[in-house]
């Protein structure tokens, strides 16, 4: 054995097409947790997922960009769907798993704003302190 995983993350972005998204980026965390569980059985796993809420994005793909504009009703919709599935699906894969949402569009001047950034600082912190916890017990 030339290493020893003791804590393990993974990190996936939604910004936007959410539900056409959604498949992969669940596999993504989860094979990664499972992964991460076959080689190292005692690592910590740890999962993060960002969801977007937004109404507006603009994705970029080389010198493309691709302008996306929702709804306020569909955005609120789509990503509160998204968030759901990632804590039901995903969120189980990690022995601990932080969702966070914010607003973001990708264009100048290229504002950005958690949506509860107390909330998150809280959770953040909590989990830290889990896992620490957890790191004690484990190793």
């Amino acid at each position: 054995m030339v290493a020893l995983t003791q804590i393990g993350a993974e990190f996936k972005i939604i910004a936007t097409a959410h539900l056409k998204q959604i498949d992969r980026v669940l596999n993504g965390l989860t094979g990664s947790a499972h992964s991460l569980k076959e080689k190292s059985p005692h690592a910590i796993t740890v999962g993060f997922a960002a969801v977007n809420y937004s109404e507006e994005w603009t994705g970029m793909e080389g010198t493309r960009s691709f302008p996306v504009k929702r709804t306020s009703a569909r955005a609120q919709q789509e990503s509160d769907e998204t968030a759901r599935r990632l804590r039901q699906v995903a969120g189980p894969a990690f022995d601990e798993f932080l969702l966070l949402t914010f607003r973001a569009t990708n264009q100048e001047p290229f504002p950005f704003a958690w949506l509860n950034a107390a909330g998150i600082a809280a959770d953040y912190g909590a989990a830290l302190v889990r896992i620490a916890d957890s790191y004690e017990k484990r190793f």
